[in-house]
């Protein structure tokens, strides 16, 4: 799907073979090759901590060594190092958008969470909708001058920051943040919004449709 949607876009560049570092640098070649008025949209799509874990992150990220003793302890080691390593790659994502001077903003998502053997059901891997694989993390920034300009979406957005969101906001989201308007535009699902709503929400496994209400798993 990635290269589907990735067709939609005036610039596309593939980095197969690396680790996510690379996206920062190119970032940084394009935000260069830009002027200061020019708008532009850019989505880095991650390879993150999708498995196999030890072929996400550089020698020097190996922070949690692999165990030889207990599978589960070489996963978990394994998994939390991709965590290191992307929160470094964001780091330095912000750092450049910093750097660039601008109004700026980057909104980070994860698709979904994962499960290491976590019980007695032994669990691995993701879209098995547990408590493990549904719950994904996100991050949003921007800059001081984004602030700014948007003071009142900034000021919902710190008013929404610890309320459930799902992956479905975030187009809402980027359309509001861009100041672009569609028809049926969504402002409950806006969490740069005074009207964000929290509502259940809902994930698809194996091709079954379920509802996951606030306190469930």
């Amino acid at each position: 799907l990635v290269p589907i949607i990735a067709q939609e876009s005036k610039h596309r560049h593939y980095f197969d073979r690396s680790h996510d570092r690379a996206l920062v640098d190119y970032l940084s070649e394009v935000l260069k090759a830009n002027t200061y008025k020019d708008k532009i949209f850019i989505v880095l799509h991650t390879k993150g901590s999708h498995f196999e874990y030890s072929r996400r992150y550089p020698k020097e990220f190996e922070i949690f060594k692999k165990s030889d003793v207990l599978k589960r302890d070489a996963l978990v080691n394994s998994y939390d190092n991709t965590i290191l390593y992307t929160d470094y790659v964001i780091s330095e994502i912000i750092d450049v958008l910093n750097n660039s001077n601008r109004p700026a903003a980057m909104v980070y998502i994860s698709d979904h969470g994962e499960n290491l053997m976590d019980d007695e059901r032994q669990l691995f891997g993701h879209a098995i909708g547990t408590e493990y694989d549904l719950r994904s993390a996100g991050l949003v920034w921007l800059s001081d001058s984004m602030i700014k300009y948007e003071s009142a979406k900034s000021a919902n957005l710190m008013a929404n920051a610890n309320k459930p969101i799902s992956v479905s906001d975030v187009g809402w989201s980027l359309l509001s943040l861009a100041n672009i308007e569609v028809p049926g535009s969504n402002e409950v699902g806006d969490i740069f919004s005074k009207n964000f709503t929290i509502r259940d929400r809902y994930y698809e496994v194996r091709g079954n449709l379920f509802e996951y209400k606030n306190g469930d798993l």
